[in-house]
């Protein structure tokens, strides 16, 4: 459902959070550490968010931190890094402390996924322009109609956010339609990387490991 917008609502920057907290447990390893043409996954999202017009970009890591803070060193200007300790309690607890950590005059926060390396940075943009031109309190991407990232939060509707417990803004958007308008782009939506087949299917022969983490037999090539 589409909503309508309103006048009066604030703008200002724009902060992109890029949550890369998790455990990897589906994967069985750390999953932003695998390289993909010659980067880390979770590089590719950073990337992508520094090519927009984001004002900033906050990137949530947890497990494997430090690991994680090192391999995508050297970070864009405009980017840093938070460290959230109970990253064991969710991906929504992860985003609250995106939020937080987010500039005190950021009108939204563009929320994106740390294992998504195909992450557009012109659709992050169009969801950008969206916000500002329409001014609702939720921009969700819809990838030819299936929802995905990135969503665009108003500030306004943060602390709903942290009411919502451990589904955080998907229950809202789920809860509230009235919130949300839609960003349709006609494209298949970027790979989720949560399993040893979704990184195969990225792109097999261009896979190397991080260099504590070597791939299995099941990723040889030969």
């Amino acid at each position: 459902m589409s909503h309508s917008g309103s006048t009066g609502r604030r703008s200002g920057p724009v902060a992109v959070v890029v949550l890369a907290a998790g455990l990897s447990s589906r994967m069985g390893r750390t999953k932003q550490l695998i390289l993909f043409k010659g980067k880390p996954l979770l590089r590719h999202v950073v990337d992508a968010a520094a090519s927009s017009v984001a004002d900033e970009i906050v990137i949530v890591l947890g497990h494997r931190a430090d690991d994680v803070r090192d391999a995508i060193a050297p970070l864009p200007a405009r980017a840093r890094v938070v460290v959230h300790e109970d990253y064991g309690q969710g991906q929504a607890s992860s985003l609250l402390a995106g939020l937080r950590a987010s500039s005190d005059t950021a009108g939204a926060a563009v929320v994106v996924l740390g294992d998504q390396p195909q992450l557009d940075p012109s659709i992050v943009n169009a969801a950008i322009r969206h916000w500002r031109n329409l001014q609702p309190p939720v921009v969700r991407t819809l990838y030819r109609r299936t929802p995905g990232h990135p969503v665009v939060l108003d500030r306004e509707i943060w602390p709903l956010i942290a009411n919502e417990g451990d589904e955080g803004a998907r229950r809202l958007m789920a809860e509230r339609p009235d919130l949300v308008t839609d960003l349709e782009v006609n494209e298949a939506p970027p790979i989720d990387v949560d399993t040893p087949d979704e990184v195969a299917t990225l792109d097999r022969a261009e896979l190397l490991a991080a260099t504590d983490e070597p791939l299995g037999p099941e990723f040889d090539n030969t």
